[in-house]
């Protein structure tokens, strides 16, 4: 008579302490993200040097998106438009072809309206990986039991080491809760279905609201991942619906709820919240997406452009002391590549899928295969030889092969635990390679050091913003993109200034300088018709890796400069002093008046700013 009640109470105990284990365990995977990746949230996000001691990437230009949507987004009230003078000033230019987020950069402009600049983007990328882990684990915990839901949550939002190395440079990739919820769930659809049970209503209404929650992440590399995964299930739904039923689309009923309304009443609060999230993400995000969509059509691309391949032979390198994709080692088999772990999802997450392959072979399990083909169409992809990914239209700019490496974590963990009752031995194994591989992550990651936004900082750019005028003329400045063109012509110092523009957002006027991901050819045409090019005389003629020009300017090359800036409403000229011969520096002086301000920026060094004084240049010999 006493056995029910201390088996009742051992059950209790058990789902609590399965309960205090997966909190714990997203709760660490948190806090780690925040203190080893993340780092910094003393302000605004600025940068920093690479883990190889140099600067690189898109880091700096993140935060001026969030800083465009307060100044341009009227929060719902008209649709926001992507053609600004805010940059290639004074003639402005499209800047739709550019990293956006909706969730991200409506995020950050809400923030800076309430609360001014701060760590929003920070904030925000921590946030994005605790949701993603928790919403992962809600949505398997009905198939997979708590436990292996909170591991699969864990490995997709805290085993991603590519998304880690990936920030802050381009950290557009790194957010990516709402592609791995709609992954989990895409697992539970087959699953269900595999089994020959109906989905629910409100876990196809969840489901939907998933999809269009996904287009406020990153459009280029992240949102189509849960399109993908979307029409890769519904096909191997179809197929295995087959079996069951010959109709073409007659059999997809097979999967949907047979009372509809009954289930709606049964589950209400949780259908209702789901219509609330897609009702949301329609409003909101949809709208944005079709802006910046509506603006790349303003010059039209045939191809990505600038693409680059990753070898798949990189998966065969753990995350471990002395091998790690970011090792020496590494960097001597295949050279340079675009981001340190592509195509390494690590040894855990790798020998956990194979294990969950071979065992649902054994058991003739049919629920991995999307995920299986999934992790294929990623893993195969090169931009030129398999567009495996660019088959769908959602990836037509798709030209970074490793970037699917961020999504591979999921996947890998969702095939592993798709079977239970693992062999001992396979069980001590992953978690041997885990804990080796989070720890060797947790401490390579960690080398990264963030600037910081100091109050010196801030004095010179409250000077630049103080002086009357609409923009600044940078010299040298930087039109550039990801995608090569222009570069050699109107960028020769690339390295230095690709990202330098970003800074109005601290000053607030328009600047020549900027960088897009895709620039069309003939986008800075009348730049090149007016003989920019020319204005540049870098130390390496072929413009690859310039230092700083190595002359100034000739007579008719100072009445062009001379031009532009007495045409224009200009506040007065930025140099860049670290990239001009110091003769040249005092050139300008003698030309355009002494200093009002000096500071030495991240990544671009020193720079001046020379207020427009009010009887224009002075020519040599003047006085």
């Amino acid at each position: 008579m006493e056995a029910t009640p201390k088996t009742e109470s051992a059950e209790a105990r058990e789902r609590r302490v399965t309960w205090i284990l997966a909190s714990l365990l997203l709760a660490v995977g948190t806090i780690a993200y925040a203190r080893f990746v993340i780092q910094d949230f003393s302000g605004p996000l600025i940068g920093g040097r690479d883990y190889d001691g140099a600067y690189r990437g898109d880091a700096n230009y993140f935060e001026f998106l969030g800083y465009y949507v307060r100044d341009h987004y009227a929060f719902g009230l008209r649709p926001i438009s992507f053609l600004t003078d805010d940059v290639a000033f004074p003639g402005g230019t499209h800047i739709g072809l550019l990293s956006w987020c909706a969730e991200r950069d409506l995020f950050h402009a809400a923030m800076l309206k309430l609360f001014g600049p701060g760590p929003w983007i920070q904030t925000y990328l921590t946030l994005g990986a605790a949701l993603g882990a928790a919403g992962v684990t809600a949505i398997l915990k009905r198939e997979y039991g708590l436990l292996r839901a909170s591991l699969v949550g864990f490995a997709a939002s805290f085993m991603s080491f590519y998304a880690w190395y990936k920030y802050p440079y381009h950290l557009n990739i790194c957010a990516l809760h709402w592609v791995t919820m709609s992954i989990a769930a895409d697992a539970v659809t087959m699953r269900v279905v595999a089994r020959g049970d109906r989905l629910r209503v409100d876990f196809l209404a969840l489901r939907a609201a998933l999809v269009v929650c996904a287009v406020g992440l990153d459009l280029g590399y992240i949102a189509g991942h849960a399109l993908t995964s979307l029409v890769v299930t519904v096909y191997c739904v179809w197929a295995h619906l087959g079996r069951r039923d010959k109709r073409i689309l007659g059999r997809l009923s097979l999967a949907l709820p047979e009372a509809p309304r009954a289930e709606i009443a049964a589950h209400k609060g949780r259908f209702v919240a789901a219509c609330a999230l897609f009702a949301f993400g329609a409003a909101v995000y949809v709208p944005f997406v079709a802006a910046v969509v509506r603006d790349t059509t303003a010059y039209p691309m045939t191809d990505a452009g600038g693409n680059f391949w990753a070898s798949q032979f990189h998966a065969l390198f753990p995350y471990l002391p002395g091998v790690h994709p970011g090792s020496r080692l590494v960097h001597a088999i295949f050279g340079d590549d675009e981001g340190i772990g592509e195509y390494a999802p690590g040894f855990t997450l790798l020998f956990g899928a194979g294990v969950g392959l071979w065992m649902a072979h054994k058991r003739g399990r049919v629920d991995v295969k999307p995920l299986l083909v999934t992790a294929i169409l990623i893993f195969a992809f090169h931009p030129r030889w398999c567009k495996s990914l660019q088959i769908f239209p959602w990836f037509a700019y798709y030209r970074v092969a490793g970037r699917g490496t961020v999504v591979l974590p999921v996947l890998l963990a969702l095939i592993a635990a798709s079977v239970d009752e693992w062999p001992r031995l396979a069980k001590r194994v992953l978690i041997f390679f885990g804990v080796a591989e989070i720890a060797t992550g947790w401490l390579l990651v960690s080398e990264f050091h963030p600037e910081r936004l100091e109050p010196r900082h801030r004095r010179y750019f409250e000077t630049v913003a103080a002086a009357p005028g609409k923009g600044i003329l940078e010299w040298p400045f930087c039109i550039s993109s990801a995608n090569s063109v222009m570069e050699r012509e109107l960028c020769p110092y690339f390295e230095r200034l690709s990202t330098a523009y970003a800074y109005r957002r601290f000053h607030g006027k328009s600047t020549i300088s900027v960088y897009l991901s895709r620039v069309h050819p003939t986008q800075f045409q009348s730049w090149l018709d007016g003989g920019w090019e020319d204005m540049f005389s870098p130390d390496d003629p072929k413009r690859r890796h310039a230092k700083k020009e190595s002359r100034c300017f000739d007579a008719a090359q100072w009445a062009r400069f001379d031009e532009l800036y007495t045409r224009h409403d200009f506040a007065g000229i930025q140099l860049y002093v670290d990239l001009l011969p110091e003769p040249c520096v005092a050139l300008f002086h003698e030309r355009y008046g002494a200093p009002l301000a000096s500071e030495t920026l991240p990544r671009v060094g020193r720079v001046e700013f020379i207020p427009r004084a009010a009887e224009g240049p002075r020519p040599r010999g003047s006085d």
